[in-house]
């Protein structure tokens, strides 16, 4: 979508997407470069001002209507993208985006004991946390972390992905 960004006219984070674009970019391919950042400035919009997560999806072209369903895989994703391109671009922008998913991580879908909650959604007017606890979210959450980390040296995202690491392998994990 050239004049909205985003990779067509419906608007949600696409991790794989992201990543391809984030790849190409880091190889010089200027087109590229020009078309995730546009993406990515104008997906800042999906960030929830006083949550700090990313809604999944907006439900207008322009980003303008974020759904206010944060689920892990739109975290693990934006975050990653945005670690990534604070230290690719030198953004700070980029930066202060991941800084805040990673609050919300920190925050809000981190559970006692380790592992991550699967996503935060409106329930009768106001966010509630989806408290199950799935293998794959918190592998997700694990993935994200870990790309902050790379890209911030923040020693909480290391923390909190071993933390959930060993959550997963003691909770999760089938006999033999």
């Amino acid at each position: 979508d050239q004049a909205n960004g985003g990779w067509s006219k419906s608007k949600l984070v696409d991790g794989p997407t992201l990543a391809w674009f984030l790849d190409r970019a880091k190889e010089g391919d200027k087109e590229a470069e020009a078309r995730l950042k546009r993406s990515l400035t104008a997906q800042i919009a999906l960030i929830d001002p006083e949550l700090g997560g990313i809604s999944q999806v907006s439900l207008k072209p322009d980003w303008s209507a974020p759904s206010r369903e944060f689920p892990m895989f739109a975290q693990q994703a934006a975050l990653s993208a945005y670690a990534r391109a604070a230290v690719l671009f030198h953004d700070p922008t980029y930066r202060a985006a991941a800084d805040r998913l990673f609050g919300f991580l920190k925050q809000t879908l981190a559970a006692p004991g380790g592992g991550f909650y699967a996503s935060m959604g409106m329930a009768e007017g106001q966010p509630g946390v989806d408290k199950r606890q799935y293998a794959r979210e918190t592998g997700q959450a694990i993935q994200g972390l870990l790309a902050y980390y790379d890209s911030t040296g923040e020693k909480a995202a290391r923390t909190l992905s071993v933390a959930a690491a060993d959550w997963a392998l003691r909770e999760r994990a089938l006999p033999a």
